[in-house]
């Protein structure tokens, strides 16, 4: 019964910490959806196609497309900072 109970708190304990986030555009229509989990993010589209992930450490954020290719970085804090694209 202790191993039940341990079980079940890992499954809760690592599913608290991945964020969900969805996007809508000016017209209310949904964009899409962002899976968040210790410092990375998957992004998909309205029909759940993957788009890319960001990972970030440190104040840095680095972007990559659906392929896996780099797409550029940012850094600092979300208002103010700069962005390097390819």
């Amino acid at each position: 019964m202790k191993t039940l109970y341990t079980i079940a708190a890992l499954l809760l304990s690592s599913s608290a910490f991945a964020q969900s986030t969805s996007f809508y555009g000016p017209s209310g229509a949904y964009e899409g959806s962002a899976y968040s989990n210790s410092g990375s993010t998957s992004y998909y589209g309205p029909s759940g196609g993957y788009l890319g992930s960001s990972y970030s450490n440190s104040g840095a954020t680095s972007y990559y497309g659906s392929s896996g290719s780099y797409e550029g970085s940012s850094y600092g804090p979300a208002v103010g900072g700069y962005y390097y694209g390819e």
